[in-house]
């Protein structure tokens, strides 16, 4: 898609824009006018918990144990983040990036920071905390705009 005249153009330095929720992924290349999404992927939430831990209610005060639906989010963290690292390493290969710029929530911001290429890491120009996986290309770049 080209890059409205009024945005960033990247002419000469290629960026590649990550931009994750907390089980979902869409990578973008922007140089000389355009931006195109290179890959999008997701891990899916099971359609069920088991519920391991015991929670009880009375007389105004809650009672639990067990770790209940902590270490399914735990597994699925470490599902996107192995998912997140084998789809960077394909995409950082097309061609050599000038400029990368993160967009990840809070929670997860080193674990994706850490799943950039190493090649890449000193190259991160901008990390953006939120989650924009739905924001149209041309919002990332005005959000990574240098302000006039």
């Amino acid at each position: 898609m080209q890059i409205t005249t009024n945005l960033q153009q990247f002419n000469h330095a290629p960026a590649l824009f990550i931009v994750c929720g907390t089980q979902e992924a869409k990578i973008y290349d922007a140089c000389d006018g355009v931006i195109e999404e290179l890959d999008e992927f997701r891990i899916p939430k099971p359609g069920f918990t088991d519920h391991e831990g015991f929670s009880a209610s009375g007389h105004g005060a809650e009672y639990t144990s067990g770790a209940g639906d902590e270490i399914d989010q735990e597994q699925r963290r470490k599902e996107f983040v192995k998912a997140l690292v084998e789809h960077l390493k394909e995409v950082a290969t097309r061609r050599p990036y000038e400029l990368v710029y993160l967009f990840v929530p809070q929670h997860v911001h080193r674990a994706v920071r850490d799943a950039v290429p190493h090649a890449l890491q000193p190259k991160i120009a901008k990390e953006i905390h939120g989650n924009h996986c739905e924001a149209h290309p041309h919002e990332l770049i005005r959000m990574v705009m240098p302000e006039a």
